[in-house]
C-alpha cells in the first residue's frame, strides 16, 4: 500500500507528538484486502521456525501447515519477510518518519513476522507477558496485523502509555498508567516505542499473525546479534523499490551489492 507523500507528511505532524507523549500511534491507513492476501499466502507457503525470532528456534526449517499443529509460536528467515509481497515497501515510506522520531539517521535492522495460536502451556514470556524491548538505546518499531484481531479472544496488543519515558519499571504498568488495546481487521497497524511495556496476548481462538519493522541508531543495534541477523543479497528480493534512495538506511537488512 503506496501511501501519497502529501498525506503521509501531514498525518506526521500530529502523529509525531502523540508518539512522544504516548510512545504509541495508530496508522489511519487500513491495507487493503487483496495486499493481505498475498502477504499471508505468500508466508504460509514459506519455511517457518519455532519460535518468535529464528535465532532463538533449533533452527529447523519446517512447513507452516505442519508446523502450525506442533508449535505455539513461529517466525520466519528475514530474507522471507523482506521479500513478502507489499509489506518492505509499505514500511520504507516511514523512513523519514523514523528519522524524526529519533532524531538521528534511522538504520532499519529488522522485519520479521510470526504467529502465536491458543495454547494451554504458559504464555511466553518474551511476547506474551508485559515486558519492554532493549533492541538498541532509541528505535522504533512499526507493526501490522496479518490477521484480524476484533476481540480479546483473538490476542491484542496492549501498550502502557507513557513508559517508554520511564528509565525504572517493573513488570506491569505503574498503577494508573493508560493502556492503549489494539485490535482491528487484517492490515490494522500502528508504530510504538518498544522502550515502553508491552504485550501481545496469547490467541484463545484462531491463529495470530503479527508483523514488525524496526529501526534504530546503532551500527549495528544490540538485538541485531542477538537475533544473528545480516544483510540479505537484492537479487534474492523481488519487491524492491525502483528508487534507490533508502540504500543507506537499509543496508543491514539489505546488501544491494548482491
Amino acid at each position: 500500500m503506496l501511501i501519497p507523500p502529501a498525506e503521509l507528511a501531514d498525518w506526521s505532524k500530529d502523529a509525531l507528538r502523540t508518539l512522544y507523549w504516548d510512545g504509541i500511534v495508530r496508522l489511519p491507513w487500513l491495507w487493503p484486502a487483496d495486499e493481505i492476501n498475498d502477504y499471508v499466502s505468500h508466508m504460509r507457503s514459506r519455511p517457518v521456525y519455532a519460535a518468535h525470532v529464528k535465532a532463538k528456534s533449533d533452527g529447523v526449517a519446517r512447513e507452516w501447515h505442519e508446523a502450525i499443529r506442533q508449535f505455539d509460536v513461529l517466525s520466519y528467515d528475514m530474507a522471507d519477510a523482506i521479500a513478502a509481497p507489499h509489506f518492505f515497501p509499505f514500511a520504507l515510506q516511514f523512513t523519514q518518519f523514523a528519522a524524526d522520531y529519533l532524531a538521528r539517521p534511522p538504520l532499519m535492522y529488522s522485519l520479521n513476522s510470526f504467529w502465536t495460536k491458543p495454547s494451554a502451556g504458559e504464555a511466553n514470556p518474551d511476547i506474551q507477558q508485559w515486558h519492554r524491548d532493549r533492541d538498541d538505546t532509541k528505535f522504533l518499531a512499526l507493526f501490522m496485523l496479518g490477521t484480524s484481531v476484533l476481540t480479546d479472544a483473538h490476542g491484542p496488543h496492549l501498550y502502557a502509555k507513557g513508559t517508554h519515558r520511564l528509565k525504572e519499571l517493573g513488570n506491569h504498568p505503574p498503577r494508573g498508567e493508560p493502556v492503549e488495546r489494539i485490535t482491528g481487521p487484517a492490515g490494522t497497524c500502528w508504530l510504538c516505542d518498544p522502550r515502553g511495556l508491552h504485550v501481545g496476548l496469547m490467541p484463545r481462538e484462531g491463529n495470530r499473525l503479527l508483523c514488525w519493522a524496526r529501526w534504530g541508531v546503532s551500527s549495528p543495534p544490540k538485538s541485531y546479534e542477538w537475533d544473528k541477523l545480516a544483510p540479505v543479497p537484492a537479487s534474492k528480493i523481488w519487491n524492491i523499490p525502483p528508487e534507490n534512495g533508502y540504500r543507506q538506511s537499509t543496508r543491514l537488512i539489505v546488501d544491494w551489492d548482491a
